[in-house]
């Protein structure tokens, strides 16, 4: 048995997230009939973060166990995996683990983005933003952002059938402005998320944002109440992209491949 860790990409607009699901097309599954298709065996495949349906990644860590033969070269395995893979899935980089190697205890922190379009988006960039088509005042987003940051309990972001702790830190929350894409992007980093937490966040931000009548005040007692069952928005899944995954070092050699 041989165990690695792998930065993988995808555009999750034809898939029902990264979590196999029965009946349902989902990017671990995708992966892992490609990875039969290229080796002849099964793999194991686990992520450092489960992306929802039709959520993108640039950088999605996640970990391989397969029964790979020490006659398969390392730096082989992305290019055949690549391969077989749909082209709205790729392995960027992989590298060879010990057994024990637990990605959810290297991680250091995560950045999501969410992408708006305040005018109508070039066809290329539409998939990956959310137009919203409302005025927007930049400075009271950015001061409606500042709210979520720090250490808070943010059950009024989240699904609201979570049982676990809803307990979170935000490290940083910004918005820049992206020309290529004419787009305006939300930056979200911190260590962990709740299931819906971001595009809650970035939806509740744009909505006081592009609504005179609210007010930071009414985000923070948004906030403080503790209660999913509020009346901002909650912003659609297909501007929503797990950027990238910093881990903690750990000594292996690198193999990155370009596709």
């Amino acid at each position: 048995m041989r165990y690695f860790q792998a930065i993988i990409a995808y555009d999750g607009t034809n898939y029902h997230g990264w979590q196999m699901q029965p009946g349902l097309k989902t990017v671990q599954a995708a992966m892992a009939k490609a990875f039969k298709a290229a080796f002849g065996i099964s793999v194991s495949l686990r992520a450092a973060s489960r992306t929802d349906a039709g959520v993108h990644a640039n950088g999605q860590a996640i970990t391989l166990r397969a029964a790979l033969g020490a006659a398969i070269e390392s730096t082989k395995i992305a290019t055949v995996w690549n391969h077989k893979l749909p082209l709205d899935i790729t392995v960027k980089s992989i590298i060879e683990v010990d057994c024990n190697f637990n990605i959810h205890a290297h991680v250091i922190d995560k950045i999501y983005t969410y992408d708006f379009f305040i005018e109508r988006p070039m066809p290329t960039y539409s998939r990956f933003g959310w137009y919203y088509g409302y005025k927007i005042d930049l400075d009271k987003l950015s001061e409606a952002l500042k709210v979520f940051e720090g250490t808070h309990d943010f059950r009024s972001f989240c699904t609201g059938d979570e049982r676990e702790n809803t307990v979170r830190t935000v490290i940083s929350a910004k918005v820049t402005y992206v020309i290529e894409r004419q787009a305006y992007r939300i930056e979200f980093r911190g260590h962990s998320f709740l299931k819906y937490m971001v595009r809650r966040m970035a939806g509740a931000a744009l909505k006081v944002a592009a609504t005179s009548k609210l007010t930071i005040a009414d985000l923070q007692a948004v906030l403080a109440q503790k209660d999913p069952e509020h009346t901002l928005m909650t912003a659609p899944a297909h501007g929503l992209v797990l950027q990238e995954i910093n881990l903690k070092e750990f000594i292996v050699s690198e193999l990155k491949f370009k596709n």
